[in-house]
């Protein structure tokens, strides 16, 4: 959820490190919290690395932020900094991630919803297929022919079949005859 990062420099090294520590211990107790210590990486490429690991949360800390006993946060989805006070993390750490976690899910459902559209015809499935990316909603009659047809045709394939199925499904997308699921397609990239 965490990773600690220790900005160095010769002169200033072991307080900083000393203030890392201190600052992992405060933490663990609640977060699962990583450091990286690592001396032969620049500071720069650890944000990176750490970010390709998809950590949710940098703490950066160097000699200005000892001095002023403070650190930077920097939330991986926004790449937003902030200065947070030494005695506020324990308070500020949660509140942070949990707005991460609630930014990245309304994102993603606006992004979804963005990215769904339904067809009623094999003619309007196709075009939104070859004009369009994301999910199409749409009925299928369950036939193994339909759906490999389909994937024949656009290269699309059945993502999701819905637990919850409306009651008035229509016709096949495909085939015309009589649906038993509803169903949603995209082609893998």
């Amino acid at each position: 959820q965490v990773v600690i990062i220790p900005i160095l420099f010769e002169d200033s090294k072991a307080k900083v490190l000393k203030a890392a520590s201190i600052i992992e211990q405060k933490l663990s107790k609640r977060f699962r919290v990583k450091h990286d210590y690592r001396e032969e990486y620049t500071a720069g490429w650890k944000f990176n690395e750490w970010e390709l690991q998809g950590v949710p949360l940098r703490i950066e800390i160097g000699p200005k932020d000892v001095e002023k006993d403070q650190v930077v946060f920097v939330r991986r989805d926004t790449r937003k900094k902030e200065i947070v006070k030494m005695k506020e993390l324990e308070n500020v750490v949660p509140n942070v991630l949990e707005k991460i976690q609630s930014d990245m899910l309304a994102n993603a459902q606006k992004l979804l919803k963005e990215n769904t559209r339904t067809a009623s015809d094999y003619a309007e499935f196709r075009k939104i297929m070859e004009e369009n990316r994301g999910f199409i909603k749409t009925s299928w009659c369950g036939g193994r022919e339909c759906e490999d047809k389909i994937q024949e045709d656009t290269t699309a394939t059945i993502r999701i079949i819905p637990f919850e199925q409306p009651k008035n499904l229509g016709e096949c997308i495909k085939c015309g005859n009589k649906a038993k699921y509803s169903v949603y397609l995209a082609k893998s990239y």
